[in-house]
């Protein structure tokens, strides 16, 4: 008896270990998503130093969850006549760089913001060019891509507002490389 007792004494307590055990994985699983997560956020920052230059992102082609780009009016002042790229999330002779990407073109007759191929918006050279606008603000994010010019206002209804265009589509968030234009020099002030 003693035998018999003894393992089953041996098989109470292997029972018992795999029941807590058990339990403790169980605790430990669940509470995994209750531990605290560090985020990091980068930023890109254009111009730099001042110049209109290129600014690649080593190593990194992302989506980002928001971005905002704000062009001074003055940028599209100053760009040649025949036209240039002012802003790309990727080089412009990029392979499927208007698929994925953001870009600020302003031709002689009128400046488009195009993301993965969309126009975003499309606005004469000569409005854009007015002192009445200030600024080209652009925003992406999982509720749109919009772009908004400041001190240019609508037509019919929307008089009083800023021109603002764009598609509540969460799926045009541009892929980003770097930033990249085809100006030069010292970069005006926003």
């Amino acid at each position: 008896m003693t035998d018999t007792a003894a393992e089953a004494r041996k098989l109470n307590i292997a029972r018992w270990t795999a029941t807590v055990f058990g339990l403790l994985g169980f605790v430990l699983s669940v509470s995994i998503p209750l531990l605290p997560v560090k985020v990091s956020t980068a930023t890109l920052d254009w111009p730099q130093q001042g110049r209109l230059n290129n600014v690649t992102a080593p190593l990194i082609s992302q989506t980002p969850m928001d971005m905002t780009v704000i062009v001074p009016c003055a940028v599209v002042n100053s760009a040649p006549a025949d036209g240039a790229v002012i802003l790309g999330t990727a080089p412009p002779e990029g392979k499927e760089a208007a698929l994925q990407s953001l870009f600020v073109r302003v031709t002689k007759e009128r400046l488009d913001i195009t993301d993965r191929n969309v126009v975003i918006a499309s606005v004469p050279r000569t409005k854009v060019a007015s002192p009445d606008c200030r600024r080209i603000v652009i925003t992406s994010s999982d509720k749109g891509t919009f772009a908004t010019f400041e001190g240019l206002h609508g037509d019919g209804a929307e008089k009083s507002a800023d021109l603002r265009s764009g598609f509540p589509d969460p799926n045009l968030r541009p892929q980003i490389v770097g930033v990249f234009t085809q100006l030069s020099g010292p970069a005006p002030r926003a």
